[in-house]
């Protein structure tokens, strides 16, 4: 469990974004591997709002980001966070239902 650097919610590391700090520079810890100064986001833009806001950049690491290297972590975010999204898209069909799609693609 890890808590959000702004709403201070428990949630399982998988479920956070940490941003760490790389020679200076704030990036995205896909795999939450850096071993480095970070902090866990819930992946959501508001979140990341609040926390450029707040000056949770600077509390939480340290750093201090000119307004339009924040701008660019801004989209890095919302990027990664849309295709974390997209991976978890699960879709259920039935049997029945595939097998009849299956017959319609192939002529039968």
């Amino acid at each position: 469990m890890r808590m959000c650097a702004v709403t201070r919610e428990k949630l399982p590391k998988k479920e956070l974004v940490r941003l760490a700090v790389i020679e200076g520079k704030v990036v995205i810890d896909e795999k939450g591997k850096i071993r480095s100064r970070g902090l866990n986001l819930k992946p959501d833009l508001e979140v990341f709002d609040r926390l450029v806001k707040q000056n949770g950049i600077k509390r939480g690491l340290h750093v201090t980001l000119k307004a339009e290297e924040v701008e660019k972590l801004r989209k890095e975010f919302e990027e990664f966070v849309i295709g974390k999204s997209r991976e978890k898209q699960v879709i259920r069909i039935s049997s029945e239902k595939l097998n009849e799609l299956l017959k319609v693609k192939n002529g039968k």
